[in-house]
């Protein structure tokens, strides 16, 4: 595997811990609205977005997993000797 592609994984998986970021923070409006503007009407629609966390969370796991693998794949790449 070589840097470029190492990078681009490195790449994909940042913009993909920013959109389940973008996502939590869109949850957490979700909630706060259904508590704040009509209790009553949008429970179900506030129970749903608060379901969708724990996915949310595993997003963030998997994503941070494969930064840490495309770190220690660039640190071996740059710690080898030359041929």
């Amino acid at each position: 595997m070589g840097i470029q592609a190492i990078s681009s994984a490195a790449n994909q998986a940042l913009g993909d811990i920013d959109r389940a970021v973008g996502d939590v923070e869109k949850v957490a409006q979700s909630v706060a609205a259904g508590l704040d503007d009509h209790p009553g009407e949008s429970a179900s629609q506030t129970v749903a977005a608060v379901t969708k966390l724990p996915e949310l969370k595993q997003q963030a796991l998997a994503n941070a997993q494969v930064l840490n693998t495309a770190q220690e794949l660039l640190s071996d790449l740059t710690n080898k000797p030359p041929r």
